[in-house]
């Protein structure tokens, strides 16, 4: 847990999970097995599980990331991994949003509440 982080009551960080400086995690949060960079803030009632959030990324409350093995391409070769979800850095996401296992979402994206994302997402897209 880095410096200046603030994590409310009832919230849980478990073992292997990573949290950047000046991060906060909202009351009644779960972060399992997870990388959250510097100055993200994650709303409350939020399950974050097998994965990466990049930095000055804002989540609203009741965010859900879904868990389990999914096929990853990497460099043309694909392999097999317990993954939750991939953010990238600046991306502002509402209220109410369950992302499925695997899912990238790209630099600088918005995503307005009350949304289940099933595909990837690429750099400064909006989904509303």
């Amino acid at each position: 847990i880095g410096s200046n982080c603030r994590i409310g009551p009832n919230a849980c960080i478990f073992p292997s999970s990573s949290l950047g400086d000046n991060v906060t995690v909202n009351s009644f949060c779960e972060i399992r097995n997870s990388v959250i960079g510097d100055g993200t803030t994650i709303g409350p009632g939020s399950l974050i599980v097998d994965s990466v959030i990049d930095r000055s990324t804002s989540i609203g409350s009741h965010f859900l990331t879904r868990s389990e093995e999914v096929e990853v391409k990497v460099e043309g070769e694909y392999h097999k991994a317990l993954i939750g979800a991939m953010i990238g850095e600046n991306c502002l996401l509402g209220d109410s949003i369950t992302l499925n296992p695997g899912i990238f979402i790209g630099n600088s994206v918005k995503v307005k509440s009350l949304k289940y994302l099933t595909e990837n997402i690429a750099d400064r897209n909006t989904v509303v």
